[in-house]
């Protein structure tokens, strides 16, 4: 009916296909719907979906998000006042002594002064403290100064560094309380100040807490997050560590010669062998192809065939060992040895060594094991 409506209005555009969405319905058109064809789709709908008045359903197109800004908003009511790190809301009962505090999330922001004299007056001797300039003074200088006042806001104690044990100048460093913005040390980076006869001027410096102690392992030089001894758990009366290792599925057994050490995909073997009997034929294929199942009619006496749905009742002959049990199974001793890849090269090597003397032994040469 949409369509019939569309046509009749010259609107080229088409409903093609309708469909189940959310909590809706989904139209999908052969073109975007200008705004006479969305009035023209939403009085189908009204008029042929049930008790729609009351219902009021939307029709529209899909919609998304945008993301707009307003600069240069009033960040203080009128009437509002202004202290150091605080802000007093005008229309709030009782602010003068509820003090509430409104800003934005602070961080921290490192600064030095380089060049402070070490020694106010000239020292006694190297061990002379009173002669040194103490961290009050370089404060009390910076705080002489209206400009630096404004923004100086100290978190923690100035620390002053002696650049060495011969020189007459330190280094002072210093945090501040800042916004994320570091809005307070862009004001104070570059501001001269004089402290006694010296004009000193303030620096931004990386923040340096130092070597880092990992708490599990207790090793300096790395957090406890980035520990590669692992996180210790107790265990009776014991404490242990879970640490990282290397995956190691041991040697592999190839399933065609079912030899160890190569997957079945690289096996090199002319043909390929039985687990159960070491015959030239794969396991699956043991009943029909092992003389032991297959059975012989000719023989004297006759020997019959294994009963089809039963498993093998002969003796088993691992193509590795020769004992009985298959190739795969625990029991074997290679299986044992699945990690020690070492193992493995030395002993396929005393096999063939063995197999190559008895190529070699002359006829009806008496041969002790």
């Amino acid at each position: 009916m949409s369509n019939q409506q569309l046509r009749a209005r010259n609107i080229p555009m088409q409903v093609l296909s309708i469909e189940r969405a959310y909590d809706g319905w989904s139209m999908r058109c052969s073109a975007v719907p200008l705004q006479q064809a969305l009035d023209i789709i939403r009085a189908v709908v009204f008029a042929r979906v049930p008790n729609a008045e009351a219902l009021q359903p939307w029709v529209g197109l899909p919609g998304s998000t945008s993301y707009l800004r307003i600069r240069d908003v009033p960040y203080y009511k009128l009437g509002t006042t202004r202290r150091p790190g605080l802000l007093v809301f005008a229309r709030v009962p009782n602010a003068e002594a509820l003090q509430p505090w409104v800003g934005l999330p602070g961080s921290t922001s490192y600064l030095r002064i380089r060049d402070v004299p070490y020694y106010k007056r000239t020292p006694r001797s190297r061990d002379d403290k009173e002669a040194r300039t103490s961290p009050s003074e370089v404060v009390d200088a910076m705080l002489a100064s209206a400009i630096i006042k404004e923004h100086l806001f100290l978190k923690g104690v100035l620390r002053i560094t002696h650049n060495s044990q011969s020189s007459t100048t330190a280094t002072a460093y210093f945090n501040i309380w800042d916004s994320q913005s570091a809005s307070r040390a862009k004001e104070l980076i570059g501001k001269p100040f004089m402290f006694r006869t010296h004009k000193l001027v303030m620096e931004a410096v990386r923040a340096n807490p130092g070597t880092p102690l990992c708490t599990c392992c207790w090793r300096w030089g790395h957090p406890a997050i980035a520990c590669r001894a692992g996180k210790p758990f107790m265990f009776r009366t014991h404490k242990l560590v879970i640490e990282a290792a290397r995956a190691n599925p041991g040697t592999p057994l190839c399933t065609r010669c079912w030899r160890w050490g190569h997957p079945a995909i690289a096996c090199r073997a002319a043909q390929p062998k039985c687990a159960r009997c070491a015959g030239p034929h794969t396991e699956d294929q043991h009943r029909h192809h092992a003389g032991c199942c297959k059975g012989e009619a000719s023989a004297d006496p006759p020997v019959a065939p294994t009963p089809a749905g039963q498993p093998c009742p002969h003796t088993k002959c691992c193509p590795n060992c020769g004992r009985n049990h298959s190739a795969y199974e625990r029991a074997c001793k290679f299986w044992s040895h699945r990690f020690d890849r070492e193992w493995f090269v030395a002993k396929y090597a005393e096999v063939r060594a063995n197999r190559m003397a008895r190529l070699r032994r002359p006829p009806n040469h008496p041969h002790v094991d």
